[in-house]
Protein backbone atom coordinates (compact mmCIF):
# COMPACT_ATOMS: atom_id res chain seq x y z
CA UNK A 1 0.00 0.00 0.00
CA UNK A 2 2.79 2.39 0.95
CA UNK A 3 4.64 1.65 -2.30
CA UNK A 4 1.47 2.28 -4.30
CA UNK A 5 0.97 5.66 -2.60
CA UNK A 6 4.59 6.68 -3.26
CA UNK A 7 4.28 5.53 -6.88
CA UNK A 8 1.08 7.55 -7.29
CA UNK A 9 2.73 10.66 -5.84
CA UNK A 10 5.71 10.19 -8.19
CA UNK A 11 3.45 9.79 -11.23
CA UNK A 12 1.45 12.90 -10.32
CA UNK A 13 4.66 14.92 -9.93
CA UNK A 14 5.99 13.61 -13.25
CA UNK A 15 2.78 14.46 -15.09
CA UNK A 16 2.79 17.92 -13.50
CA UNK A 17 6.36 18.56 -14.70
CA UNK A 18 5.57 17.36 -18.23
CA UNK A 19 2.35 19.39 -18.38
CA UNK A 20 4.13 22.51 -17.14
CA UNK A 21 6.87 22.15 -19.74
CA UNK A 22 4.33 21.65 -22.52
CA UNK A 23 2.13 24.58 -21.53
CA UNK A 24 4.52 27.44 -21.03
CA UNK A 25 2.75 30.65 -20.13
CA UNK A 26 3.64 33.92 -21.80
CA UNK A 27 3.64 37.28 -20.07
CA UNK A 28 3.60 40.47 -22.10
CA UNK A 29 3.44 44.21 -21.75
CA UNK A 30 4.73 47.59 -22.81
CA UNK A 31 7.73 49.34 -21.32
CA UNK A 32 8.21 53.08 -21.65
CA UNK A 33 11.89 53.82 -22.24
CA UNK A 34 13.86 56.44 -24.14
CA UNK A 35 10.74 58.37 -25.05
CA UNK A 36 9.02 55.41 -26.68
CA UNK A 37 6.88 52.38 -25.83
CA UNK A 38 8.19 48.90 -26.61
CA UNK A 39 6.01 45.79 -26.67
CA UNK A 40 7.59 42.61 -25.29
CA UNK A 41 6.76 38.98 -24.50
CA UNK A 42 8.45 36.56 -22.08
CA UNK A 43 8.04 32.77 -22.14
CA UNK A 44 9.71 30.08 -20.05
CA UNK A 45 12.29 30.10 -17.27
CA UNK A 46 16.05 29.80 -17.07
CA UNK A 47 18.93 31.64 -18.71
CA UNK A 48 17.46 34.56 -20.70
CA UNK A 49 17.66 34.58 -24.51
CA UNK A 50 16.69 37.90 -26.11
CA UNK A 51 15.69 37.80 -29.79
CA UNK A 52 15.79 40.87 -32.07
CA UNK A 53 13.84 40.72 -35.34
CA UNK A 54 14.59 42.27 -38.73
CA UNK A 55 13.13 45.13 -40.75
CA UNK A 56 9.32 45.05 -41.39
CA UNK A 57 8.92 42.07 -39.04
CA UNK A 58 7.97 41.90 -35.36
CA UNK A 59 8.23 39.62 -32.33
CA UNK A 60 6.29 36.89 -34.17
CA UNK A 61 9.37 36.35 -36.34
CA UNK A 62 10.63 34.14 -33.51
CA UNK A 63 7.52 32.00 -32.90
CA UNK A 64 9.31 28.74 -33.75
CA UNK A 65 12.25 29.67 -31.53
CA UNK A 66 9.98 30.65 -28.62
CA UNK A 67 8.22 27.28 -28.78
CA UNK A 68 11.51 25.37 -28.96
CA UNK A 69 13.73 27.23 -26.49
CA UNK A 70 11.17 28.22 -23.84
CA UNK A 71 11.15 24.61 -22.64
CA UNK A 72 14.60 25.24 -21.16
CA UNK A 73 15.28 28.98 -21.28
CA UNK A 74 13.60 32.29 -20.51
CA UNK A 75 12.81 33.63 -23.99
CA UNK A 76 12.27 37.36 -24.53
CA UNK A 77 11.00 38.76 -27.83
CA UNK A 78 9.95 42.33 -28.55
CA UNK A 79 8.91 44.71 -31.30
CA UNK A 80 11.57 47.19 -32.35
CA UNK A 81 10.59 50.85 -32.45
CA UNK A 82 8.48 51.44 -35.56
CA UNK A 83 7.36 47.81 -35.79
CA UNK A 84 4.53 45.66 -34.46
CA UNK A 85 2.90 46.96 -31.30
CA UNK A 86 5.74 49.31 -30.35
CA UNK A 87 5.52 53.06 -30.89
CA UNK A 88 6.58 54.74 -34.11
CA UNK A 89 9.70 56.93 -34.11
CA UNK A 90 9.23 60.70 -34.07
CA UNK A 91 11.74 63.42 -34.92
CA UNK A 92 13.99 62.76 -31.92
CA UNK A 93 17.20 60.80 -32.67
CA UNK A 94 17.13 57.29 -31.23
CA UNK A 95 19.15 54.08 -31.14
CA UNK A 96 17.95 50.47 -31.34
CA UNK A 97 20.95 49.58 -29.19
CA UNK A 98 19.86 52.03 -26.47
CA UNK A 99 16.32 50.64 -26.65
CA UNK A 100 17.65 47.11 -26.14
CA UNK A 101 19.79 48.20 -23.19
CA UNK A 102 16.87 49.99 -21.53
CA UNK A 103 14.55 47.02 -22.06
CA UNK A 104 17.12 44.70 -20.47
CA UNK A 105 17.43 47.04 -17.49
CA UNK A 106 13.66 47.31 -17.11
CA UNK A 107 13.27 43.51 -17.15
CA UNK A 108 16.21 43.22 -14.70
CA UNK A 109 18.15 40.94 -17.02
CA UNK A 110 21.73 40.97 -15.75
CA UNK A 111 23.14 38.50 -18.28
CA UNK A 112 21.69 36.89 -21.38
CA UNK A 113 22.19 35.35 -24.77
CA UNK A 114 21.39 37.92 -27.47
CA UNK A 115 20.20 36.84 -30.92
CA UNK A 116 19.88 39.40 -33.72
CA UNK A 117 18.52 38.79 -37.21
CA UNK A 118 19.17 41.18 -40.10
CA UNK A 119 18.35 44.70 -38.84
CA UNK A 120 18.40 43.28 -35.30
CA UNK A 121 21.99 42.16 -35.77
CA UNK A 122 23.49 45.65 -35.41
CA UNK A 123 22.01 46.45 -31.98
CA UNK A 124 22.77 42.88 -30.85
CA UNK A 125 26.42 43.28 -31.89
CA UNK A 126 26.80 46.76 -30.41
CA UNK A 127 25.12 45.81 -27.14
CA UNK A 128 27.52 42.87 -26.76
CA UNK A 129 30.43 45.16 -27.65
CA UNK A 130 29.37 47.84 -25.15
CA UNK A 131 28.31 45.44 -22.38
CA UNK A 132 30.54 42.34 -22.65
CA UNK A 133 29.87 41.45 -19.02
CA UNK A 134 26.12 41.18 -19.70
CA UNK A 135 26.14 39.03 -22.85
CA UNK A 136 27.12 35.40 -22.30
CA UNK A 137 26.79 34.59 -26.01
CA UNK A 138 25.92 36.44 -29.20
CA UNK A 139 24.14 35.13 -32.29
CA UNK A 140 24.27 37.07 -35.56
CA UNK A 141 21.80 35.70 -38.12
CA UNK A 142 22.65 37.50 -41.36
CA UNK A 143 23.13 40.75 -39.49
CA UNK A 144 25.66 42.64 -37.44
CA UNK A 145 27.79 45.74 -37.65
CA UNK A 146 27.52 47.51 -41.01
CA UNK A 147 30.73 47.25 -43.02
CA UNK A 148 31.68 49.90 -45.58
CA UNK A 149 35.24 48.72 -46.28
CA UNK A 150 35.29 48.04 -50.04
CA UNK A 151 38.07 45.49 -49.61
CA UNK A 152 35.58 43.39 -47.63
CA UNK A 153 32.27 44.30 -49.30
CA UNK A 154 31.89 44.62 -53.07
CA UNK A 155 30.06 47.93 -53.74
CA UNK A 156 28.34 46.40 -56.78
CA UNK A 157 26.97 43.56 -54.63
CA UNK A 158 25.71 46.06 -52.06
CA UNK A 159 24.11 48.20 -54.76
CA UNK A 160 22.42 45.16 -56.29
CA UNK A 161 21.09 44.10 -52.89
CA UNK A 162 19.48 47.48 -52.25
CA UNK A 163 17.84 47.68 -55.68
CA UNK A 164 14.88 45.83 -54.23
CA UNK A 165 14.56 48.31 -51.36
CA UNK A 166 14.53 51.23 -53.81
CA UNK A 167 11.94 49.48 -55.93
CA UNK A 168 9.58 49.06 -52.96
CA UNK A 169 10.09 52.66 -51.90
CA UNK A 170 9.14 53.83 -55.39
CA UNK A 171 6.06 51.61 -55.37
CA UNK A 172 5.05 53.15 -52.07
CA UNK A 173 5.47 56.68 -53.42
CA UNK A 174 3.39 55.97 -56.52
CA UNK A 175 0.81 53.41 -55.38
CA UNK A 176 0.61 53.47 -51.57
CA UNK A 177 1.16 51.16 -48.63
CA UNK A 178 -0.82 48.10 -49.80
CA UNK A 179 1.05 47.83 -53.11
CA UNK A 180 4.34 48.43 -51.31
CA UNK A 181 3.64 45.52 -48.97
CA UNK A 182 2.91 43.31 -51.96
CA UNK A 183 6.12 44.47 -53.66
CA UNK A 184 8.18 43.83 -50.51
CA UNK A 185 7.22 40.15 -50.67
CA UNK A 186 8.74 39.87 -54.16
CA UNK A 187 12.27 41.19 -53.54
CA UNK A 188 15.36 39.11 -52.82
CA UNK A 189 15.54 39.08 -49.01
CA UNK A 190 11.87 38.13 -48.61
CA UNK A 191 10.75 36.33 -51.78
CA UNK A 192 12.03 32.87 -50.84
CA UNK A 193 10.29 32.98 -47.46
CA UNK A 194 7.06 34.23 -49.05
CA UNK A 195 7.04 31.19 -51.34
CA UNK A 196 8.12 28.63 -48.72
CA UNK A 197 5.18 26.69 -47.18
CA UNK A 198 6.97 26.72 -43.81
CA UNK A 199 7.20 30.52 -43.65
CA UNK A 200 4.73 31.96 -46.16
CA UNK A 201 1.78 32.49 -43.84
CA UNK A 202 3.76 34.14 -41.06
CA UNK A 203 5.91 36.40 -43.23
CA UNK A 204 2.84 37.62 -45.09
CA UNK A 205 1.02 38.29 -41.81
CA UNK A 206 3.92 40.35 -40.44
CA UNK A 207 4.34 42.37 -43.64
CA UNK A 208 0.60 42.96 -43.81
CA UNK A 209 0.75 44.42 -40.30
CA UNK A 210 3.88 46.50 -40.91
CA UNK A 211 3.04 50.19 -40.62
CA UNK A 212 5.16 51.38 -43.53
CA UNK A 213 6.52 54.17 -41.32
CA UNK A 214 10.07 53.87 -42.69
CA UNK A 215 8.82 54.19 -46.27
CA UNK A 216 7.10 57.49 -45.64
CA UNK A 217 9.29 59.23 -43.05
CA UNK A 218 12.86 60.35 -42.60
CA UNK A 219 14.27 58.01 -39.96
CA UNK A 220 16.14 59.94 -37.21
CA UNK A 221 18.00 56.83 -36.09
CA UNK A 222 21.52 57.56 -34.83
CA UNK A 223 24.40 56.38 -36.98
CA UNK A 224 26.11 53.21 -35.76
CA UNK A 225 29.90 52.88 -35.76
CA UNK A 226 31.34 51.16 -38.82
CA UNK A 227 32.21 47.50 -38.45
CA UNK A 228 35.94 47.78 -39.03
CA UNK A 229 38.24 44.79 -38.54
CA UNK A 230 39.61 46.57 -35.47
CA UNK A 231 36.15 46.99 -33.95
CA UNK A 232 35.12 43.41 -34.65
CA UNK A 233 38.44 42.17 -33.31
CA UNK A 234 37.68 43.66 -29.90
CA UNK A 235 34.49 41.59 -29.45
CA UNK A 236 35.44 38.69 -27.17
CA UNK A 237 31.94 37.27 -26.66
CA UNK A 238 31.37 33.73 -28.00
CA UNK A 239 29.56 34.41 -31.29
CA UNK A 240 27.53 32.16 -33.56
CA UNK A 241 27.22 33.46 -37.13
CA UNK A 242 24.33 31.96 -39.08
CA UNK A 243 23.73 32.33 -42.81
CA UNK A 244 21.73 30.61 -45.54
CA UNK A 245 23.08 28.75 -48.55
CA UNK A 246 20.76 30.76 -50.84
CA UNK A 247 21.64 34.18 -49.46
CA UNK A 248 22.66 37.18 -51.55
CA UNK A 249 26.34 37.63 -52.37
CA UNK A 250 26.69 40.75 -50.21
CA UNK A 251 25.32 38.87 -47.19
CA UNK A 252 27.90 36.15 -47.77
CA UNK A 253 30.60 38.82 -47.84
CA UNK A 254 29.36 40.34 -44.57
CA UNK A 255 29.17 36.94 -42.91
CA UNK A 256 32.67 36.06 -44.09
CA UNK A 257 34.02 39.30 -42.60
CA UNK A 258 32.29 38.66 -39.27
CA UNK A 259 33.68 35.15 -39.12
CA UNK A 260 37.18 36.33 -40.06
CA UNK A 261 37.52 39.22 -37.62
CA UNK A 262 35.36 38.30 -34.60
CA UNK A 263 37.86 36.24 -32.56
CA UNK A 264 35.61 33.74 -30.77
CA UNK A 265 33.23 33.00 -33.64
CA UNK A 266 31.65 29.97 -35.26
CA UNK A 267 29.89 30.03 -38.63
CA UNK A 268 27.11 27.69 -39.74
CA UNK A 269 25.28 27.58 -43.06
CA UNK A 270 21.64 26.51 -43.14
CA UNK A 271 20.42 24.49 -46.11
CA UNK A 272 17.60 25.62 -48.42
CA UNK A 273 17.58 29.02 -46.70
CA UNK A 274 17.72 32.63 -47.82
CA UNK A 275 17.65 35.74 -45.63
CA UNK A 276 14.63 34.75 -43.49
CA UNK A 277 16.47 31.62 -42.48
CA UNK A 278 14.93 31.05 -39.05
CA UNK A 279 11.51 30.94 -40.73
CA UNK A 280 12.55 29.01 -43.83
CA UNK A 281 14.45 26.31 -41.94
CA UNK A 282 13.44 26.57 -38.26
CA UNK A 283 14.48 23.04 -37.34
CA UNK A 284 18.11 23.44 -38.43
CA UNK A 285 18.25 26.98 -37.02
CA UNK A 286 17.06 25.73 -33.63
CA UNK A 287 19.38 22.74 -33.66
CA UNK A 288 22.46 24.82 -34.50
CA UNK A 289 21.63 27.39 -31.85
CA UNK A 290 21.07 24.67 -29.23
CA UNK A 291 24.41 23.04 -30.13
CA UNK A 292 26.12 26.41 -29.74
CA UNK A 293 24.52 26.99 -26.34
CA UNK A 294 25.61 23.56 -25.13
CA UNK A 295 29.15 24.07 -26.46
CA UNK A 296 29.35 27.20 -24.31
CA UNK A 297 27.79 25.50 -21.25
CA UNK A 298 24.76 27.76 -21.31
CA UNK A 299 22.07 25.75 -19.51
Amino acid sequence: MKKQILLSIFMIALVTIIFTRCTQTTTNGHVNVNGTSLYYEITGEGTPIVFLHGFTCDHRNWDSQVKYFSKKYRVITYDARGHGQSSMPDTVPYSYTDDLASLMDYLKIEKSVVVGHSMGGAPAFLYAFNHPDRVVALVLAEGGAFISDTTLINPKSLQDYFKGFSYVYNVFQKEGIEKAREAWLTINPIKTAAENPLSSELIKAMINDYSGWHWQNRDPQKRNPDGTPELMGKLKTPTLIITGDLSHEVIKELVSAYDTFIPNSKKVILSNSNHMLNLENPDQFNQELMIFLKENNIN
